[in-house]
């Protein structure tokens, strides 16, 4: 714990873009947000426009938010997202002077760095180095491997990785897996800050009627989130085998806030495929009404794709229907799911025309894969519990917002 005289109940969060596209991982942070009293936190985040994908949510009423960013033309010009990698370092600087005035303007007790986000994750350590007080990390991804990385990637993680941590006061993980390993590499203790869900949203929302009409009466398999490295292929096995097995009536429905166009690239038939973008209320709503929600780990063998949580799986779980999970045996998530019963798994991809057909037509194991998720969401993730665990672990006394 952080020298009680260096401390008063606001803080400096220091996250990645904000406000996050539709299913992103940043998620986690604005949920928490929401059960403190804005007048307690500043936040510093990069401009939405910096990165791909659509981004229509908007900054709660009251919420202060200093945003940075390199000018989104650059990605426009050839090799622009390569050099926009590159020319977002050069924002430390303004940054940490921007933090340290914050800081000091609301008497911040601490300063709270969520990765992945490299140039604002610097910034908020040279800021606790500035002003003196407590740091506290908050890990949502695993970190890959050196050699596994881009530059300028690589070259930061050298000099900055172990560092930070370190340097740490506390270090906020979002799993069992991602506090494992920095137990395994570093010698590092770490508490775990789950995903949290407000229960009273998932009720909200409507079903779009345009999308009920363009399914056709089938059942809809649904996926929602991005549609990235980590989905892709799981997603491409999944599309297959309704296609090849045309007796299921299903139809597998994306709602993603990535460009459709980019989604296609990678393969997807949108003659087979429904992909659209909702607003949250209608993601809620899509959820409910799907007949089985998705969640896909790749098969390959980086070291960071075996401990990802998808953040997704706990929307899901709230929402009653039954969760199929087409990830490795020896991810952190097959384990999860076998620990609480919340999911079938199909672990490959000669699993998954069965799986389907199961979890389609199963009703006894329907209903009780949905009570087990809406148990184990409601004692694992409800954000009153998970706001009080993430604020005595920086230090800071949880006065609801």
């Amino acid at each position: 714990m952080p020298d009680p005289t260096l401390t008063s109940n606001r803080f400096i969060m220091v996250s990645g873009y904000f406000p996050p596209i539709v299913g992103g991982a940043t998620t986690v942070v604005v949920n928490l947000l929401h059960s403190f009293d804005p007048d307690r936190f500043w936040v510093f985040a990069e401009k939405p426009d910096c990165f791909e994908g659509t981004h229509n949510a908007e900054i709660p009423p009251k919420w202060r938010v200093d945003h940075f960013g390199v000018p989104a033309a650059l990605k426009r010009i050839p090799y622009g997202t390569r050099i926009v990698r590159f020319c977002r370092f050069g924002l430390v600087p303004a940054i940490t002077m921007r933090i340290c005035k914050r800081a000091r303007a609301i008497n911040a007790g601490c300063i709270i760095a969520v990765f992945p986000s490299w140039p604002f994750y610097i910034s908020a350590y040279y800021a606790h180095r500035l002003l003196g007080i407590p740091l506290y990390t908050y890990h949502l991804d695993a970190i890959p491997k050196p050699h596994e990385l881009n530059e300028p990637d690589t070259t930061v993680y050298g000099l900055y990785h172990e560092k930070i941590l370190r340097a740490a006061t506390g270090r906020l993980v979002l799993s069992e897996a991602l506090g494992n390993e920095f137990k395994r590499e570093f010698g590092l203790d770490s508490k775990v800050i789950p995903h949290s869900l407000d229960f009273s949203r998932v009720t909200q929302g409507a079903m779009n009627p345009d999308l009920l009409a363009r399914c056709g009466g089938k059942r809809l398999i649904v996926h929602t989130g991005a549609v990235a490295d980590l989905q892709i292929d799981g997603l491409l096995r999944i599309a297959k085998a309704i296609k090849e097995n045309p007796q299921l009536n299903a139809k597998l429905v994306l709602s993603t806030p990535s460009d459709r166009e980019e989604v296609i690239s990678h393969g997807l038939d949108p003659k087979e495929v429904e992909i659209v973008f909702l607003k949250k209320e209608e993601v809620f709503a899509l959820q409910r009404h799907a007949s089985a929600l998705l969640v896909t780990l790749p098969f390959t063998h980086r070291s960071d794709e075996r401990t990802p949580f998808p953040t997704k799986t706990v929307e899901y779980m709230a929402s009653g229907t039954p969760i199929l999970a087409h990830v490795p045996t020896d991810s952190y998530l097959a384990g999860h799911i076998a620990q609480y019963g919340y999911a079938l798994v199909a672990a490959s991809e000669q699993e998954l025309p069965r799986a389907l057909k199961t979890i389609l037509d199963d009703c006894s194991l329907r209903e009780r894969l949905a009570q087990n998720a809406q148990r184990t969401a409601r004692e694992l993730f409800s954000i009153e519990k998970i706001a009080t665990r993430f604020a005595g672990a920086c230090g800071l006394e949880h006065l609801p917002g």
